[in-house]
């Protein structure tokens, strides 16, 4: 029996995180931020230099932010194909440290006996779905930066953004297809650091990255 669409249950693992990523972008957009976003005594507008700074706030150390992920997704992972010992998990996220961290942490740091969310929190084999989304949402958000994040035909145009076509998807769709469907490109690499990093020329960016 297939189960209801809610939470992680229901739903393809690559896109298990897209919607709220994708979401999670107009919080940052001056023209969203200006329609509540008021001091609680004064109701003054939040003025445009805090604007700045909670966008640079949201992008400060984005490339340790993505090894860091890249070390937990790919620990993940690696745990699975065999019945490892206790001392031999260990091992494995420090061979990983060794591909992926820019600082790595002293050997008795035992992370992974509190790594939640893959042994108590039902994403084990599924944390690399943290980034994977992110570059599928950064990808489906560039569409309405392009054009305005209020723009009714984007919404409309279910084939040109995923966030229509895409989430109607998601419980049959094949793996790899369904990015093509939203915007008509496979995807590369890079495009949620892209977006994350250098939110300006995101477009421009993220399109150089998708073949």
């Amino acid at each position: 029996k297939e189960s209801d669409v809610s939470g992680i249950n229901g739903v393809e693992w690559d896109a298990v995180e897209f919607p709220s990523q994708f979401l999670e972008n107009f919080a940052y957009e001056e023209k969203v931020l200006k329609l509540f976003a008021r001091h609680y005594e004064t109701g003054e507008m939040i003025p445009d230099e805090l604007i700045k700074k909670l966008i640079d706030n949201k992008n400060f150390q984005s490339g340790m932010f993505l090894v860091r992920q890249l070390e937990f997704g790919i620990f993940d992972l690696s745990i699975y194909d065999n019945a490892y010992t206790y001392e031999q998990v260990h091992n494995i996220i420090l061979e990983t440290r060794k591909e992926t961290a820019v600082i790595t942490p002293p050997d008795y740091v035992i992370f992974e006996n509190g790594f939640g969310h893959i042994f108590g929190g039902g994403y084990s084999a599924g944390y690399y779905s943290y980034k994977w989304a992110e570059m599928l949402s950064a990808d489906a958000y560039i569409a309405f930066s392009e054009k305005g994040v209020f723009d009714e035909k984007i919404i409309l145009r279910h084939d040109s953004v995923p966030f229509l076509s895409f989430l109607g998807r998601l419980r049959t769709g094949k793996k790899g297809v369904l990015p093509r469907q939203g915007r008509r490109r496979t995807a590369g690499h890079g495009g949620g650091l892209c977006h994350r990093s250098d939110p300006d020329r995101a477009g421009h960016c993220l399109r150089s990255l998708w073949h």
